[in-house]
Protein backbone atom coordinates (compact mmCIF):
# COMPACT_ATOMS: atom_id res chain seq x y z
CA UNK A 1 0.00 0.00 0.00
CA UNK A 2 1.23 3.51 -0.75
CA UNK A 3 2.52 5.49 2.22
CA UNK A 4 0.33 8.51 2.87
CA UNK A 5 0.81 11.33 5.35
CA UNK A 6 -1.23 10.84 8.55
CA UNK A 7 -2.85 14.27 8.06
CA UNK A 8 -4.07 13.23 4.62
CA UNK A 9 -5.53 9.97 5.94
CA UNK A 10 -7.16 11.88 8.80
CA UNK A 11 -8.83 14.35 6.42
CA UNK A 12 -9.90 11.49 4.13
CA UNK A 13 -11.40 9.60 7.08
CA UNK A 14 -13.29 12.70 8.28
CA UNK A 15 -14.82 13.23 4.84
CA UNK A 16 -15.81 9.58 4.40
CA UNK A 17 -17.27 9.49 7.92
CA UNK A 18 -19.50 12.47 7.14
CA UNK A 19 -20.61 11.18 3.74
CA UNK A 20 -21.16 7.63 5.06
CA UNK A 21 -23.15 8.80 8.08
CA UNK A 22 -25.39 10.87 5.81
CA UNK A 23 -25.87 8.13 3.21
CA UNK A 24 -26.26 5.51 5.94
CA UNK A 25 -29.14 7.54 7.39
CA UNK A 26 -30.70 7.85 3.95
CA UNK A 27 -30.28 4.10 3.44
CA UNK A 28 -31.89 3.30 6.77
CA UNK A 29 -34.87 5.55 5.98
CA UNK A 30 -35.15 3.95 2.54
CA UNK A 31 -35.00 0.48 4.15
CA UNK A 32 -37.72 1.25 6.68
CA UNK A 33 -39.95 2.62 3.93
CA UNK A 34 -39.54 -0.57 1.89
CA UNK A 35 -40.09 -2.89 4.84
CA UNK A 36 -43.43 -1.21 5.63
CA UNK A 37 -44.77 -1.92 2.13
CA UNK A 38 -47.11 -4.90 2.27
CA UNK A 39 -46.41 -6.08 -1.25
CA UNK A 40 -43.81 -8.86 -1.55
CA UNK A 41 -42.66 -8.46 -5.14
CA UNK A 42 -39.24 -9.59 -6.34
CA UNK A 43 -38.20 -5.97 -6.93
CA UNK A 44 -39.02 -5.01 -3.34
CA UNK A 45 -37.17 -8.03 -1.93
CA UNK A 46 -34.05 -7.30 -4.01
CA UNK A 47 -34.22 -3.62 -3.13
CA UNK A 48 -34.48 -4.44 0.60
CA UNK A 49 -31.48 -6.79 0.39
CA UNK A 50 -29.39 -4.24 -1.47
CA UNK A 51 -30.24 -1.29 0.76
CA UNK A 52 -29.72 -3.37 3.92
CA UNK A 53 -26.24 -4.26 2.63
CA UNK A 54 -25.55 -0.59 1.89
CA UNK A 55 -26.75 0.51 5.34
CA UNK A 56 -24.56 -2.01 7.14
CA UNK A 57 -21.47 -1.18 5.12
CA UNK A 58 -22.00 2.55 5.65
CA UNK A 59 -22.00 1.83 9.40
CA UNK A 60 -18.74 -0.13 9.01
CA UNK A 61 -17.26 2.80 7.06
CA UNK A 62 -18.19 5.26 9.81
CA UNK A 63 -16.71 2.97 12.47
CA UNK A 64 -13.42 2.53 10.58
CA UNK A 65 -13.22 6.26 9.90
CA UNK A 66 -13.72 6.98 13.60
CA UNK A 67 -11.02 4.45 14.42
CA UNK A 68 -8.64 6.21 12.02
CA UNK A 69 -9.49 9.62 13.44
CA UNK A 70 -8.77 8.41 16.98
CA UNK A 71 -5.57 6.63 16.00
CA UNK A 72 -4.17 9.47 13.87
CA UNK A 73 -5.00 12.22 16.34
CA UNK A 74 -1.84 14.14 17.19
CA UNK A 75 -2.68 13.86 20.91
CA UNK A 76 -3.17 10.08 20.81
CA UNK A 77 -1.07 8.10 23.29
CA UNK A 78 1.77 5.99 21.88
CA UNK A 79 0.04 2.69 22.67
CA UNK A 80 -2.97 3.74 20.52
CA UNK A 81 -0.89 4.55 17.46
CA UNK A 82 -0.22 1.34 15.57
CA UNK A 83 0.60 1.33 11.86
CA UNK A 84 -0.88 -2.15 11.39
CA UNK A 85 -4.27 -1.07 12.74
CA UNK A 86 -4.13 2.11 10.62
CA UNK A 87 -3.43 0.12 7.45
CA UNK A 88 -6.16 -2.43 8.25
CA UNK A 89 -8.73 0.25 9.09
CA UNK A 90 -7.81 2.16 5.95
CA UNK A 91 -8.27 -0.94 3.79
CA UNK A 92 -11.59 -1.90 5.41
CA UNK A 93 -12.76 1.72 5.18
CA UNK A 94 -12.25 1.89 1.42
CA UNK A 95 -13.67 -1.58 0.70
CA UNK A 96 -16.73 -1.00 2.90
CA UNK A 97 -17.42 2.38 1.32
CA UNK A 98 -17.15 0.97 -2.20
CA UNK A 99 -19.52 -1.92 -1.39
CA UNK A 100 -21.93 0.48 0.32
CA UNK A 101 -22.03 3.04 -2.47
CA UNK A 102 -22.53 0.47 -5.25
CA UNK A 103 -25.23 -1.32 -3.21
CA UNK A 104 -26.93 2.02 -2.68
CA UNK A 105 -26.86 2.74 -6.43
CA UNK A 106 -28.13 -0.78 -7.16
CA UNK A 107 -31.07 -0.22 -4.79
CA UNK A 108 -31.84 3.09 -6.50
CA UNK A 109 -31.81 1.30 -9.84
CA UNK A 110 -34.20 -1.39 -8.62
CA UNK A 111 -36.51 0.99 -6.75
CA UNK A 112 -38.22 2.36 -9.85
CA UNK A 113 -39.43 -1.12 -10.83
CA UNK A 114 -41.60 -1.16 -7.72
CA UNK A 115 -43.62 1.72 -9.16
CA UNK A 116 -43.81 1.00 -12.90
CA UNK A 117 -41.90 -0.29 -15.90
CA UNK A 118 -41.17 3.21 -17.27
CA UNK A 119 -39.91 4.50 -13.92
CA UNK A 120 -37.90 1.29 -13.52
CA UNK A 121 -36.15 1.86 -16.84
CA UNK A 122 -35.37 5.44 -15.86
CA UNK A 123 -33.97 4.62 -12.40
CA UNK A 124 -31.92 1.76 -13.82
CA UNK A 125 -30.38 4.03 -16.46
CA UNK A 126 -29.68 6.81 -13.96
CA UNK A 127 -28.12 4.39 -11.45
CA UNK A 128 -26.07 2.74 -14.21
CA UNK A 129 -24.74 6.08 -15.46
CA UNK A 130 -23.95 7.07 -11.87
CA UNK A 131 -22.06 3.81 -11.33
CA UNK A 132 -20.05 4.33 -14.51
CA UNK A 133 -19.16 7.91 -13.54
CA UNK A 134 -18.29 6.80 -10.01
CA UNK A 135 -16.04 4.03 -11.33
CA UNK A 136 -14.41 6.45 -13.74
CA UNK A 137 -13.78 8.89 -10.88
CA UNK A 138 -12.41 6.23 -8.55
CA UNK A 139 -10.02 4.92 -11.19
CA UNK A 140 -8.62 8.39 -11.72
CA UNK A 141 -10.40 9.74 -14.79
Amino acid sequence: MQELAPEYILNFAEQLAFVSAFLGGCSAAFLVTLVVIKEKSRAIQNCIKSIALASCFFVITVFCAAMLMITLNTNAPENVINSTSVDMARMILVIAFIIAIYSFLFAIGISGWIYSRDVGKYTTIVAGISAVILTWGVLGF
